[in-house]
């Protein structure tokens, strides 16, 4: 999944309506979810955007899950660790330390 550009409360709400099926699907046949999102070049959010993020995220997200976020910034790492449970959305540096971390 490839995200990019800076989003609004009102963009977050597009996002996972798409996301809901996809995450639904694979939550009633008793999957955890993996998935990893490609967050490079893209810019820290305002603090309203990313409660809205956290809000539909815990919405659709459980323990078990993994989501491992490429980030290019050290900024955009620190808003992904104050938004997300680490247990479930790391953000990384690295692409190969991210699928490392999503194979466990």
């Amino acid at each position: 999944m490839r995200c990019a550009g800076f989003w609004t409360p009102a963009i977050v709400d597009r996002y996972f309506t798409l996301l809901r099926n996809r995450v639904g699907s694979e939550h009633a046949r008793g999957q955890p979810i993996r998935a990893h999102i490609a967050k490079r070049g893209a810019p820290v959010h305002s603090q309203e955007t990313m409660r809205r993020v956290q809000e539909l995220f815990n919405k659709f997200c459980f323990s078990g899950d993994k989501v491992a976020a490429i980030v290019d910034t050290s900024l955009t790492k620190m808003q992904f660790i104050r938004t997300y449970s680490e247990e479930i959305c790391r953000p990384f540096l690295s692409e190969t330390a991210a699928l490392a971390w999503l194979s466990v």
